[in-house]
């Protein structure tokens, strides 16, 4: 991997991407307040140097002004609509909604145990974080747990490349955020649990009353035997739909049909007593 270099510099107190800087403007480091000077030729790509020699900058200085040029130029994003199709306990999240931006803060402590790395306020009191990841990511598993009682809706991960810090593209970087927790997916989680229990009470309340014709087994029981019996009936049809023709292979498939039929009233004959 290349060095990583600065490509930001302060004009006119507005933190700025070298991609947006032209010759003959006041540049200032934003990491240690000396001067920068633009630089940009046929051999080398366009890029800031400091005046005199200094031994300014490092990775995570740059990840800093990475998430603070985030925090100020983004004034809207894309989330996953905030409704939920409970089908068959699945959770299904409709499509994507661009939200207006009304309020931001960076490095934020939404809990005394959580501060992303961004945090957005959006339109319809929609709480949006952000995690800016250059090469550490973050455990999903332990977010479900500190934001369980917090109003935040949801948080992404987006891992910034070398190219993203040297091109800055908002539309592209945020297009590559990944949801990595997501305060429905929760509340779900908690519903599906309370229902579990629900459902476990029921059964062993019923068991306690001696109510076992009510327990699933039974009934499970019960729709095998209807639908034997709607076999039988149904084999029965197609012998009687075949009587008459004499023929050699039709007398075969005849005997196929009732001894099938034997099989089917055996195993009807044995789900039944087991009702007894």
């Amino acid at each position: 991997m290349n060095e990583l270099k600065n490509p930001f510099a302060i004009i006119e107190g507005k933190l700025t991407h070298v991609k947006d800087i032209n010759k003959g403007q006041t540049l200032i480091c934003p990491l240690c307040g000396k001067e920068l000077i633009l630089k940009e030729g046929k051999v080398m790509i366009k890029h800031l140097a400091h005046k005199s020699d200094t031994k300014c900058g490092g990775e995570s200085e740059i990840h800093k002004l990475v998430k603070q040029y985030i925090y100020e130029n983004v004034e809207s994003v894309n989330v996953n609509k905030h409704k939920i199709d409970l089908n068959y306990n699945n959770l299904t999240l409709y499509g994507e909604e661009k939200l207006k931006v009304i309020g931001r803060k960076i490095e934020y402590s939404v809990t005394n145990k959580y501060r992303p790395d961004l945090l957005f306020k959006l339109e319809g009191n929609y709480y949006v974080a952000y995690e800016i990841c250059y090469k550490n990511k973050k455990d999903k598993d332990k977010l479900k747990d500190i934001l369980s009682n917090c109003n935040l809706n949801q948080v992404y991960e987006i891992e910034i490349t070398l190219e993203d810090i040297e091109n800055m593209d908002l539309d592209l970087i945020l297009s590559k955020s990944k949801l990595i927790y997501n305060k429905l997916e929760y509340c779900l989680d908690l519903f599906k649990e309370s229902e579990v229990k629900k459902i476990t009470k029921n059964l062993n309340d019923m068991l306690s009353k001696n109510k076992v014709d009510e327990t699933v087994e039974v009934l499970k029981l019960k729709r095998k035997i209807d639908q034997l019996e709607k076999d039988i009936d149904n084999k029965n049809t197609k012998i009687r739909s075949l009587e008459g023709y004499g023929e050699e292979h039709t007398n075969w498939l005849m005997k196929m049909q009732r001894d099938r039929i034997a099989l089917l009233l055996e195993e009807n004959q044995e789900l039944k007593e087991r009702l007894c």
